[in-house]
């Protein structure tokens, strides 16, 4: 049986005396630069997956009505709504967004017909209404001016999760 699995060169190379007590290298320093930038990687992820948080929010469109935004949740998600909360206020037509938080929530659904007849408006209880019954939220603005009238898109932020509990449940 012949070996040919190795040059002879290499086998002669290698079995020569004088380099009997050589280092074997086995990898080169770019391989470890790019492994330990991976294992910091993994560590940042992990330390962010463990301290940071993710928001949970509900979606609500809404207008400026006498100072203040007000909106109307869909009374099937309206649960985890309270006073309080902070809220991500970006008024229609604009790319900023503004902070508020929840002043009141109702504490019983309204149908289309009394959403419409608290708006006094059908344009605005078209354009506000979930479909369904809904929960009449008030939410104040942050220090800034938005004329009254305007059309909102509101995400009211109800929890926080952790990123690990994803993988955690």
């Amino acid at each position: 049986m012949s070996n040919t699995l190795f040059r002879k060169s290499s086998l002669d190379s290698i079995s020569s005396p004088e380099q009997l007590n050589d280092y074997i290298k086995v990898s080169n320093p770019s391989v470890w630069v790019i492994l330990a930038a991976l294992f910091i990687l993994l560590a940042a992820v992990l330390f962010w997956s463990f301290t940071g948080g993710l928001p949970g929010s509900v979606h609500a469109k809404g207008v400026i009505s006498g100072g203040s935004a007000v909106c109307y949740v869909p009374a099937a998600d309206a649960g985890p709504v309270k006073a309080g909360q902070a809220v991500k206020i970006q008024p229609a037509g604009r790319q900023e967004t503004i902070s508020g938080h929840v002043d009141t929530v109702a504490p019983v659904p309204l149908s289309a017909a009394e959403i419409a007849a608290d708006l006094q408006s059908d344009y605005l209880s078209q354009a506000l209404s979930p479909g369904g019954f809904a929960v009449r939220v008030a939410v104040s603005v942050n220090g800034a001016a938005i004329p009254e009238g305007t059309l909102l898109d509101l995400a009211i932020v109800t929890d926080t999760v952790r990123p690990i509990d994803f993988l955690l449940k």
